[in-house]
């Protein structure tokens, strides 16, 4: 991919275009240090959701994408595309601080917040992402294993709109743990744990065309991303 910003006069080189998952959230982590190993490689950012970000890479219009993906340990999406799973993000549900439905959580090893069945929750009224919504598919997933059908009261485009009705008391939402430790005031609400049982995350994934060539500061970037991202599954 050739970087029409890059000044190669001044010693810049003329690398990829990179992707991050559509919030940024890895940028701060990785790029400075980047910048320091390689301070000449000048890195232009763009941004999309996941399921463009696919597109793309099967149009081989990118070297990598970081995206969100789901159950990718049960199946591969695409012949053409290459997953590698960097890091595993749970969802929480998030109610009212003090909202009664709290009362059916408990306290249990290896949760970071009280757990609570959602299966509780069937009469509860619902703020979800439209269907569309990656984290909606995911939220989907989750109470479909759970057997489950969820009173949906509002479909929003926005996370950020599904966590402050459920703070204001309209209803109930489920968000992943990245968003709620950067961007929740956990003062403003109450927040809980998903039993395990039910497989309530997603997976932060590489993803490259199968056939693919990744230039050299590609892979660079990457190694930066993968140590910083490393978690176990």
């Amino acid at each position: 991919m050739y970087n029409p910003y890059a000044n190669v006069s001044a010693g810049a080189q003329n690398f990829d275009w990179f992707r991050f998952d559509e919030n940024g959230q890895m940028m701060t982590k990785t790029l400075p240090e980047f910048s320091q190993s390689y301070p000449n490689v000048e890195v232009q950012v763009r941004e999309a959701n996941s399921v463009d970000l696919e597109r793309e890479i099967i149009a081989r219009r990118l070297d990598f994408a970081l995206i969100h993906g789901f159950a990718i340990l049960d199946r591969q999406p695409s012949d053409n595309i290459e997953y590698q799973i960097l890091s595993r993000d749970d969802f929480c549900i998030i109610t009212k601080r003090g909202a009664p439905i709290g009362g059916k959580a408990v306290r249990m090893t290896g949760y970071p917040y009280p757990v609570l069945d959602p299966k509780y929750l069937e009469n509860e009224p619902f703020i979800l992402e439209t269907p569309s919504h990656r984290m909606r598919v995911v939220t989907d997933e989750i109470f479909k294993r759970v057997n489950i059908a969820p009173r949906i009261v509002m479909e929003t485009e926005l996370f950020e709109t599904t966590q402050r009705l459920a703070e204001a008391g309209y209803g109930v939402t489920v968000i992943n743990e990245r968003y709620i430790k950067e961007f929740i005031d956990v003062t403003n609400c109450d927040i809980y744990s998903i039993p395990k049982k039910y497989k309530p995350y997603w997976l932060i994934c590489m993803i490259r065309h199968a056939k693919g060539y990744m230039p050299v500061a590609s892979r660079e970037l990457l190694k930066i991303i993968e140590r910083v991202e490393a978690k176990k599954i």
